[in-house]
């Protein structure tokens, strides 16, 4: 009975044991992942400030030109 039990207690330990080691390798995993989804997000960022400096510059080229066209015109010439 004794050998029986101790046995069974062994091949829980060794369960015990297993599991453990998959908690400690998802804990890793999630680790790496919340690097990687930081990293991502960083670069996201970078890229919209970007979008919106390359839009504001867009913009800003527009209006030089459309200011630019109108001070033509206010002096005479014009575009045909």
């Amino acid at each position: 009975r004794r050998k029986v039990l101790q046995e069974q207690q062994d091949a829980l330990q060794a369960e015990v044991d297993e599991v453990a080691r998959e908690v400690e390798k998802q804990k890793s995993r999630m680790i790496e992942l919340e690097a990687e989804e930081l990293k991502q997000r960083h670069r996201a960022e970078e890229a919209r400030q970007l979008k919106s400096r390359i839009r504001e510059a867009k913009q800003t080229t527009v209006d030089d030109l459309t200011r630019g066209i109108l001070n033509y015109k206010y002096l005479g010439f014009d575009f045909e």
